[in-house]
């Protein structure tokens, strides 16, 4: 793996993140801090916060053309969200080596550029509700996967939908024991 600033980069090196098809993102909230509401009966409640992550995604993905959002999860730490890159969404020419020219052309792609965007817009927003300026909402980084093929799409959006049902069990789950 690539490492940037002394990190490993989770992104697929040689891929290139504008190719149409489906990703499947998780982004979760610094320190794994509950922000966004709560779990109850097995579903999600979000409070203030938790709404405007909702709403900033719906107006993040429709400020890119091409681009459309299949099914999402706001959970009490974190989010996710399978994103579909259309046929005619802008593409984007990628060099594949590893230093860092190849990076900074990386975050021009576009899974970058929205998933950038939406951090961006959800933080400067949900900072002012809270008052405070320049604190970090989201985790620096962010998970991806390139959905292969139909059965792996079900998978990921049963995953997503039931999510909320099984927030006991799950591992971002700040109170979980296991």
């Amino acid at each position: 793996m690539n490492k940037t600033q002394g990190r490993k980069s989770t992104r697929l090196q040689t891929y290139n993140y504008s190719t149409p098809g489906l990703y499947f993102v998780t982004i979760c909230v610094h320190n794994h801090s509950c922000l966004f509401g709560s779990i109850g009966d097995g579903e999600m409640r979000c409070n203030q916060l938790g709404k405007i992550v909702e709403q900033q995604w719906k107006t993040t993905i429709s400020s890119f053309p091409g681009i459309k959002s299949d099914e999402w999860v706001v959970m009490p730490n974190h989010f996710h969200g399978l994103i579909h890159l259309l046929e005619h969404s802008e593409q984007r020419l990628v060099q594949t080596n590893t230093n860092d020219h190849a990076n900074t052309t990386r975050r021009k792609m576009l899974i970058p550029k929205v998933v950038g965007k939406y951090k961006m817009q959800t933080s400067k927003l949900i900072n002012q509700v809270l008052d405070r300026k320049g604190k970090t909402l989201w985790m620096r980084g962010y998970w991806d996967r390139v959905v292969r093929n139909e059965a792996e799409l079900y998978r990921i959006r049963e995953y997503i939908a039931n999510n909320p049902l099984k927030w006991e069990l799950d591992r971002l789950n700040p109170n979980n024991n296991l």
